[in-house]
């Protein structure tokens, strides 16, 4: 899994969505939300995913947005958290 940047193709993190349940995000907090809204619009054929937006503190980024899929992690889940901080560690 990577951080997944505005300029990247989208479809890489719809699929990163479909296959680990998470895609994580880059930016600031507009560009984050506007590419994770983008993310959600394009996962609705997938009628087993239900998209979320997220955010959550990290040591090496300050803070990292992502988009989730509600029916496999529940809000504050614990390896929801446990991923985005390993995907945080891999960048530096």
């Amino acid at each position: 899994m990577k951080i997944f940047r505005e300029s990247d193709n989208i479809y890489d993190a719809v699929d990163s969505v479909v296959e680990h349940g998470v895609a994580v995000l880059a930016g600031t907090t507009t560009i984050a939300e506007r590419h994770g809204r983008a993310i959600i619009a394009r996962l609705k054929p997938y009628e087993d995913v239900a998209p979320h937006l997220g955010h959550e503190d990290v040591p090496n980024s300050g803070g990292l947005y992502y988009v989730f899929d509600c029916n496999r992690f529940s809000c504050g889940d614990e390896k929801l958290k446990a991923l985005v901080a390993m995907v945080d560690s891999r960048i530096w």
